[in-house]
């Protein structure tokens, strides 16, 4: 008999264990209504005692952080950072004493900890649910979020537990230790576990550089910016001097490559500024100056504008039309504040064909130069109409002539010649040659580049010196 009752005994212990097991796979509305009786764990009464509110702790510590950072800096492709939380660690718990299993819930936010001691939210992540035990965690797995970089993160867990699906308690832990790397600008930095929030703030970003196609430069001609180590996609301002000449977006890798026109300024040089936010960075370029002839060869009587850039402001330039190596003047003028004027003038009618130089010298030792070309047909010749033909008579047969003899030739002495008078040159231009001031004159080829007339400058009418 004993054996017997002892066989039922342990047939109902087995029973009873079958019956637990499936409970711990029914879903919440299946349990919810449910009352476990006279079922008790020493683990359980434990865990209670120590923690009359709910049984969570987060997996987070000196040696394995509870939250890791990866900063994503400009040369790796991006500029976030990536906050990889791990989940809390959550038991089941029931103000009614013998409940085993329950439905518990997490969600992470992460706010930006401000040097006031405040913390604004940044992001509050999605809400997960899953059955606890008391002596089975949730299976709840690690998520991450990317955030943008440069911001001091804290994370922060909040547990809830329900019953009868209404909730009965709610925990909330914040992260203490978080893990620091980096992915990118090889900067200085000072990587490992840290407390107090996901802060990149002692990581130190390598400089941002700029680099220009020129260093030496005329008016109205072309230069290319590149610029590394800047923020990702964000906007850049180009400044010339003190202005603004244009904005452009960063690339995703901090990158910027652009070209601009350098604007009517004065010879000297001159600061090219790239400015993001709280970033900048400069570089110096040199303008130099620039006589530029609109058009550049044409025939005698052609008008043609000399554009003068680059030159000091106020500064008196004499303007020459060279013949060979004898010069004539053109004009004289005075320089604008950016160092900029205009003049037109006439190619002198005895120019002869080919290549002629044009010289501004400045009083201050600045110089430009340019080449007209002269072709051998001047404007005024072309323009007069050629004559008509007249058509050639036809012949007429003359009658026969009588043949009447020929008288006897006398010989009359030739008379003594007459001098012929010497040709005075009163219808040549004299030209006084003038020294070429080398030093100071420098011209930059620029080749392809289109005519970009500077229209604040008026031209000044003048001519060469006038033909007798």
């Amino acid at each position: 008999m004993r054996s017997r009752a002892l066989s039922v005994c342990l047939g109902l212990v087995l029973l009873l264990g079958v019956a637990l097991a499936a409970i711990h796979h029914l879903p919440v509305t299946a349990f919810s209504s449910v009352a476990l009786r006279g079922f008790d764990l020493l683990a359980v009464n434990e865990a209670r005692a120590a923690n009359a509110t709910g049984v969570s702790y987060l997996p987070d510590s000196a040696t394995s952080p509870g939250v890791r950072c990866t900063h994503k800096l400009p040369t790796s492709g991006s500029n976030s950072t990536r906050v990889s939380i791990k989940a809390p660690v959550v038991y089941a718990r029931d103000a009614a004493k013998w409940r085993e299993i329950q439905l518990v819930t997490w969600y992470a936010t992460v706010y930006e900890a401000q040097a006031n001691g405040k913390q604004t939210l940044v992001k509050q992540g999605s809400l997960y649910s899953a059955i606890a035990a008391d002596d089975e965690p949730a299976p709840f797995s690690d998520i991450a979020y990317t955030l943008p970089i440069g911001k001091n993160y804290v994370v922060v867990a909040t547990i809830g537990w329900y019953t009868n699906n209404a909730l009965t308690g709610v925990e909330r832990h914040q992260y203490t230790y978080y893990g620091q790397s980096f992915a990118g600008d090889s900067g200085s930095r000072s990587a490992g576990i840290v407390t107090g929030g996901c802060n990149p703030g002692f990581f130190t970003p390598p400089p941002a550089k700029i680099t220009l196609s020129r260093t030496r430069i005329n008016v109205d001609s072309s230069v290319t910016v590149t610029i590394t180590g800047f923020p990702s996609n964000a906007p850049v301002a180009i400044n010339w001097d003190k202005t603004t000449v244009k904005t452009v977006q960063s690339a995703l890798n901090g990158s910027v490559s652009t070209s601009f026109r350098i604007p009517p300024s004065v010879v000297g040089s001159h600061k090219i500024t790239a400015v993001s936010g709280a970033r900048s960075v400069s570089a110096t370029i040199t303008v130099v100056p620039k006589l530029r002839l609109k058009p550049t060869s044409g025939p005698t009587g052609t008008s043609v504008i000399v554009y003068l850039r680059g030159f000091a402001a106020g500064e008196s330039v004499t303007v020459r039309w060279y013949e060979g190596s004898k010069a004539t003047e053109i004009a004289t003028v005075k320089m604008s504040l950016t160092g900029s004027k205009n003049v037109v003038f006439t190619v002198p009618k005895k120019a002869k064909a080919g290549d002629h130089l044009i010289r501004g010298d400045g009083n201050r030792g600045n110089a430009a130069k340019a080449t007209f070309v002269v072709s051998n047909v001047s404007i005024s010749a072309a323009s007069v109409a050629s004559p008509t033909p007249t058509p050639t008579p036809k012949a007429t047969v003359a009658p026969t002539a009588t043949p009447t003899p020929m008288p006897t030739a006398t010989v009359t002495p030739e008379p003594t010649p007459t001098p012929l008078p010497t040709a005075t040159p009163d219808d040549l231009e004299v030209l006084t040659p003038i020294p070429e001031p080398e030093p100071g004159l420098e011209v930059i080829p620029e080749p392809g580049e289109p005519d970009v007339p500077d229209a604040e400058e008026p031209p000044i009418e003048a001519e060469a010196t006038p033909e007798p």
